[in-house]
């Protein structure tokens, strides 16, 4: 089973991201739990919760056709298709935050959940989205998927999570460190809560590529994410790092 869970998702698994106008599942989590997690997102992002529904919207309908119309895509590879795409991403982020860097990479960390549920091993489901099946099916395929020189067939979609989360945790708390031990931990140690996951070295590379980025946006605003996969897909090392050693 695919790696599921982005360098923030335990941290943000209360985050729920709801649209009012989708259906909900079947069997829904309890509702009181949701009504804390949702006042909760709403104390310390006031708004977010019309915001995220955006955001899912604009994966399933407007990037395709951003991809379709930029000229500059014609002849491009897949890498650079795509990375084009996580570009797009972060900037409608931008835009619906108005600026806010901060609640942009959450927003598009949580924008590019790839999974509307996690397994648990203790046999319950943790939602993450209430996404119906159709629609969080077409956000999920639009996503951009071909992100390293070195992404297999199944692509690297999941990967995004981990690197605009990784950023929003290096940001808000002014220590990179912080996020590089949160994924270190949750990479050895999510095994233990959740059913079917394995560690991947590819999800703490993209864990420092987002706290790389973090402090790109601290020395230039206007750096957008695909400088960041660049550069690795270039040199094969993270910028502003003291160490390449990440497979």
């Amino acid at each position: 089973m695919k790696r599921l869970l982005a360098s923030v998702s335990l941290l943000l698994c209360l985050l729920y991201a709801r649209a009012p106008a989708y259906p909900e599942p079947a069997t829904a989590p309890d509702s009181s739990t949701m009504s804390r997690n949702y006042d909760l997102l709403q104390i310390l992002y006031p708004g977010i919760l019309q915001d995220v529904p955006l955001m899912f919207r604009f994966i399933r309908h407007e990037l395709p056709s951003l991809l379709r119309l930029d000229s500059s895509l014609a002849n491009a590879d897949s890498i650079t298709h795509d990375l084009r795409a996580v570009d797009f991403i972060y900037l409608k982020a931008l835009q619906i935050s108005h600026r806010d860097i901060a609640r942009a990479l959450l927003l598009s960390s949580l924008a590019s959940l790839t999974h509307r549920s996690i397994p648990l091993a203790i046999g319950l489901p943790l939602p993450l989205t209430l996404e119906s099946d159709e629609a969080h099916r077409l956000r999920s395929a639009n996503l951009p998927r071909v992100l390293f020189n070195d992404s297999d067939t199944k692509g690297d979609a999941d990967k995004l999570q981990h690197f605009f989360g990784s950023a929003y945790l290096s940001l808000r708390s002014d220590a990179p460190l912080l996020s590089d031990l949160f994924g270190l931990l949750l990479e050895h140690g999510e095994e233990q809560l959740i059913a079917d996951d394995e560690n991947d070295a590819r999800d703490i590379r993209a864990n420092r590529l987002g706290q790389a980025f973090a402090l790109a946006l601290e020395q230039q605003v206007t750096t957008l994410p695909s400088a960041l996969f660049r550069y690795w897909n270039t040199t094969g090392s993270i910028p502003f790092g003291d160490d390449a050693n990440v497979e």
